[in-house]
């Protein structure tokens, strides 16, 4: 079983490439958003809770993307194009967290460059659907802000930690609010069938996917998020 792995799991070379720019969306307002404060329980939500800070982070997330996507917007027009009925998908998705990962993985590529292998943030089932589980990895970008560089000389063995380096979710730093959201809207993407399979941690696609979700959502998440951090501080 192919699983698409995401936010967080590109390869790049240490000389940045420059993504192609993708073509315009719509320009609209990006909306208000608001949470509701008292929400029915349900199942995913209370397995959620069980697992502590880590669940609350992903509670927290979740809840911002339903909001999003229950509002009329450029973001949950994107992903109605693939499921007409998205907002209800993604409230059927389950959670679980898995021990993957940990560090940046440094290692020569076979044209003598370096390489650096970023720890995913998640991954799920490519075309799901419904009650699909999605996997996130408790060592990366959505709950961490930074990892430990590994240069590996040889393939299976690694030499030894040679830095550290900040873990990003597309241009948000790990372990951020907006960095969990876009996390989330990215297996969406794949569970729905909007984003192509990732899973090919050498090809460059998981950071194409992210853009794409960044183009059509980055508006709504900036706003989701900044309104949360000016009704945290109110209290």
């Amino acid at each position: 079983m192919r699983f698409a792995r995401a936010c967080g799991a590109a390869v790049i070379a240490v000389a940045c490439l420059l993504s192609p720019a993708l073509p315009a969306r719509s320009q609209s307002r990006p909306h208000t958003f608001t949470l509701a404060h008292s929400v029915p329980q349900n199942p995913v939500r209370l397995r959620l809770r069980a697992l502590g800070a880590r669940g609350s982070a992903i509670e927290q997330a979740r809840e911002h993307v339903i909001a999003i996507l229950s509002t009329e917007n450029s973001c949950s027009a994107w992903f109605r194009e693939a499921d007409p009925d998205v907002a209800a998908t993604f409230e059927s998705l389950d959670f679980t967290l898995h021990d993957g990962p940990r560090y940046v993985v440094a290692f020569k590529s076979a044209w003598g460059g370096m390489l650096l292998m970023h720890p995913y943030s998640a991954a799920v089932q490519e075309n799901a659907g419904h009650n699909a589980t999605v996997l996130l990895n408790a060592n990366g970008p959505f709950f961490e802000n930074a990892a430990d560089i590994l240069e590996r000389n040889s393939p299976g063995r690694f030499a030894r930690i040679v830095g550290r380096l900040a873990l990003r979710v597309g241009s948000f730093d790990g372990n951020t609010l907006p960095a969990q959201i876009t996390t989330l809207f990215h297996e969406l993407g794949h569970v729905i069938g909007l984003l192509p399979d990732d899973s090919d941690e050498l090809s460059g696609l998981s950071k194409q996917n992210t853009q794409r979700v960044l183009h059509a959502c980055r508006a709504e998440i900036k706003v989701s998020a900044r309104e949360h951090r000016d009704t945290t501080r109110a209290y």
